[in-house]
């Protein structure tokens, strides 16, 4: 049999021509894996390495030897792009023989590891072996063990809480990743005790900055404690705690991330700033605002109303994280005096000013506060205040790690 010859044929433009090729090399056994290789490295080839890589997956742990060393090897990240579409399809007997790659002095062979098990979901069971990469002085292996480890989920809980017992410098990995993984309900009640202590220490010392923006916040005139405790019991929350701004403003955009697995994170928290210039700023979505009855645009409208009535008046900002979508509502003493929606412009209520733009930063800027445009200078008063709302109560805080 010609194997120089089939693995040549794996490049052919006739689709037939190519399957019939990677068919006769995986019946030719594991002798085809060196020209398989080779081919791969090989940056001039014309073999399709996804092609290649349905054949290599065939030889079953005859080809992790090779495929490992082929990575280590590569000249290029052409060629190391190449082989890595074999090492990704790998089929061996005992994830085990991937993991031992995690130890790999290749950084190349370390990340296609880690990221092999993230893709087979089969990380969870190696854990301790995942952490110290972490630390690893490869950025590209270091977010990759990131992705296995907190893709591992409620898997690893288990496992990276034993870890925060056990005496090393993995301690502080498993505490991220938990945080990451379970959030503030998977820390143990000391290691709650000790972020609540880190916090205590920064919190005095932090300066405002500007805060990613994605999604929808309220306004409100601050009024001290009273205020805060007025708009906790508006948005029926619970369990609150005391956070810097750097806390809360990750809290909320974990919240906002898209997770089939999470379907009320984006409403199950509620952060609450310090006053800043004055005005006190909501983040989360109040659970009523994204399962109403009626008409679900209406709901931050009605929203912003209420809070007006309470505090004398009430802004309502939102817009998107991809797109120059946005949206606004301005309310005082119950009614709201401007509405605009960039999708339906037509249904605005209230005037436009003459120099208008569509741009919700630019309307809280002229008439509360630009959370995007915090800076040092701005006037800090109070502490912030994250707290579950019904939705967090019931299905848990978004996992994702705290930036304190």
């Amino acid at each position: 049999m010609d194997i120089a010859g089939l693995v040549l044929q794996l490049g052919d433009p006739d689709t037939a021509v190519r399957v019939a090729a990677r068919e006769a090399l995986i019946a030719a056994g594991p002798v085809a894996i060196p020209d398989l290789v080779a081919a791969l490295l090989d940056e001039r080839s014309k073999v399709i390495p996804i092609v290649a890589a349905g054949a290599l997956a065939s030889y079953g742990d005859a080809a992790i030897g090779p495929m490992t060393a082929a990575l280590a090897a590569a000249p290029s990240d052409k060629a190391r792009s190449r082989v890595n579409w074999g090492y990704a399809r790998l089929e061996p007997s005992d994830p085990a023989q991937i993991v031992a790659a995690l130890r790999h002095p290749s950084a190349a062979v370390r990340a296609s590891a880690a990221s092999w098990l993230h893709a087979r979901g089969a990380a969870a069971p190696f854990i301790t072996e995942l952490l110290p990469l972490l630390s690893d002085p490869d950025p590209t292996v270091r977010s990759t063990a990131k992705h296995a480890i907190f893709g591992a989920g409620g898997d690893a809980v288990a496992t990276l809480q034993d870890l925060r017992c056990t005496p090393g410098r993995h301690r502080r990995f498993a505490l991220t990743a938990l945080a990451e993984i379970g959030g503030w309900q998977a820390l143990a009640p000391a290691d709650q005790s000790a972020v609540r202590r880190l916090i205590g220490v920064k919190m005095p010392r932090e300066r405002p900055a500007p805060m990613h923006l994605g999604d929808a916040w309220y306004a409100v005139p601050s009024a001290g404690e009273a205020g805060r405790a007025a708009i906790l019991d508006e948005f029926r929350v619970t369990g609150a705690e005391r956070v810097t701004m750097r806390l809360g403003e990750s809290a909320w955009n974990n919240g906002l991330r898209y997770d089939p697995d999470h379907r009320h994170r984006s409403c199950a928290v509620i952060y609450v700033s310090p006053s800043l210039d004055g005005w006190t700023l909501i983040f989360g979505r109040h659970p009523d605002d994204l399962h109403p009855v009626g008409d679900q645009r209406s709901a931050p409208t009605a929203r912003a109303a209420a809070l007006s009535e309470r505090f004398g008046a009430c802004h309502w900002y939102a817009l998107s994280d991809g797109d120059d979508t946005a949206a606004w509502c301005i309310a005082e003493q119950g009614k709201v005096l401007n509405w605009y929606d960039s999708e339906d412009p037509d249904a605005a209520i209230g005037p436009k000013p003459e120099d208008f733009r569509a741009d919700a930063r630019v309307v809280a800027a002229r008439l509360s506060v630009d959370p995007g445009a915090l800076n040092p200078d701005t006037r800090v008063e109070g502490h912030g205040t994250l707290a579950l709302t019904e939705c967090g109560r019931r299905y848990g805080p978004p996992p994702g790690a705290l930036t304190i």
